[in-house]
């Protein structure tokens, strides 16, 4: 199965690859509705900066301690990190 972000269709007939920016412009036409519905939903954010804050201290925990002890320990954690 081939990357959503790398298709045939954006390879010229012998397989060299292209620019930057004519493999944007062929990802920006496959994904044209994704790209552009944070402008028309305008529940969408911009950006995924939010989404990535929320994991991160759970990610930072995980690397240093290894994982957690167990399913209630995590719970437990995650409780205290929203109160």
């Amino acid at each position: 199965m081939t990357s959503p972000l790398i298709t045939t269709a954006s390879l010229p007939a012998n397989g060299a690859p292209q620019s930057q920016s004519v493999n944007f412009l062929a990802r920006f036409a496959a994904f044209k509705p994704e790209f552009s519905r944070f402008a028309e939903d305008l529940r969408v954010p911009f950006d995924n900066n939010q989404a990535e804050r929320d994991v991160r201290m759970a990610k930072t925990k995980q690397k240093i301690s290894g994982t957690f002890r167990s399913l209630e320990h995590g719970q437990h954690f995650f409780l205290a990190r929203t109160c």
